[in-house]
């Protein structure tokens, strides 16, 4: 039960008497704050992972490659 009062704030309308109210309060605040924390986390990993990439300080593989520069039209037939 305390995982649906922590990932649903409205389970705990019907629960009857005031302190097992109270108790799915403070559970569904925790899950509140709990789900926050995980989505701040996750968000905070994808912009450090974009702005890594945005620096270029990902890893090049720099072996078994031909680098074509000045590319046209005409080059996929050269190819």
């Amino acid at each position: 039960i305390a995982w649906t009062f922590m990932a649903d704030p409205g389970t705990h309308a019907s629960v009857a008497g005031p302190v097992n109210r109270l108790l799915g309060s403070v559970i569904t605040m925790g899950g509140i704050l709990f789900m926050a924390s995980i989505l701040g986390v996750t968000v905070d990993m994808v912009r450090e992972k974009m702005d890594s990439l945005r620096q270029g300080k990902s890893k090049i593989v720099e072996h078994n490659h031909t680098l074509i520069l000045g590319w046209t039209e005409k080059t996929m037939h050269i190819i």
